[in-house]
């Protein structure tokens, strides 16, 4: 994955977390739905998207894999389970049989990732059905205005955001104003109101995202995304473009990726 990966697999890694744990996944879902974690599914889960957004894969470390036994983490889930010169990688056929196929349509392989290759694709998807990101763009699918529309959103900054309610709020029940902070009612959006709103999300928690930038909670300061659940984790630990990126060695060695998987060399903007 190349330019501007991080911003888009934030969505994709949240959209298929949502689907892997059953629980809605934006204000399309239905709204008497409720979080059912599969039991001992959590660490599973992190472990997956972790390495997935490191752009390598192996049950026990990426490098030196020289069969599929040795890629086999997260294979299912991701596609690359073919080892190729000593990285774990993807072919058609793993992309094809893959979860990421699967659930967001990434299902074609491009320089050993799974990858959408067109905006049909990425429309028949269930991100596109359900929470409007059915565009195409640098092997990727986006948010469209007629995408977050057709799925009962509405677009600004890229993305797709909830609508207000019909008495003018926004529940604060809502995942979008619990995860990032999207509380207030701005011209029918539910957008961020106030720098304590973001500091108050689980997005600054998690995600360093903890100040009011163009009504989103945006990550400004490396000292939050430093302080993040997304540092530890996935060596994001760098404020980049209102969002916190892997910016060195160091943010590789000190995360679970290193510890967890051997992935502790920064290269080519990802932890190796």
């Amino acid at each position: 994955m190349r330019g501007g990966a991080p911003e888009h697999l934030a969505n994709e890694r949240r959209w298929l977390a949502c689907q892997l744990e059953e629980r809605p996944c934006g204000s399309s879902a239905p709204a008497q739905g409720t979080t059912r974690p599969r039991a001992n599914h959590g660490r599973l889960l992190v472990a997956l998207l972790v390495v997935a957004a490191s752009g390598s894969c192996a049950s026990d470390g990426a490098i030196g894999a020289t069969a599929p036994v040795d890629c086999k983490g997260a294979c299912q889930f991701w596609g690359r389970c073919t080892a190729m010169g000593g990285i774990c990688r993807a072919t058609d056929a793993d992309c094809h049989a893959s979860s990421w196929c699967k659930v967001i349509g990434y299902c074609h392989a491009v320089q050993g990732d799974c990858v959408p290759i067109s905006e049909s694709e990425c429309a028949q998807s269930l991100p596109c059905a359900k929470d409007g990101y059915c565009g195409f763009s640098g092997q990727y699918c986006v948010a469209t205005s007629a995408g977050c529309d057709g799925a009962g959103n509405a677009f600004y900054g890229g993305q797709c955001h909830e609508r207000a309610r019909a008495d003018d709020t926004c529940d604060a029940d809502r995942p979008g104003c619990k995860a990032w902070g999207e509380c207030a009612n701005v011209n029918g959006i539910c957008l961020a109101g106030s720098e304590a709103v973001c500091q108050a999300s689980s997005g600054c928690t998690d995600h360093g995202r903890c100040h009011l930038l163009g009504a989103l909670c945006r990550a400004t300061l490396s000292a939050d995304c430093r302080n993040s659940t997304a540092c530890k984790t996935s060596s994001y630990c760098v404020a980049r473009d209102g969002i916190c990126v892997t910016g060195s060695d160091a943010d590789c060695a000190e995360s679970e990726l290193c510890s967890g998987y051997g992935l502790c060399h920064f290269k080519e903007g990802k932890c190796l």
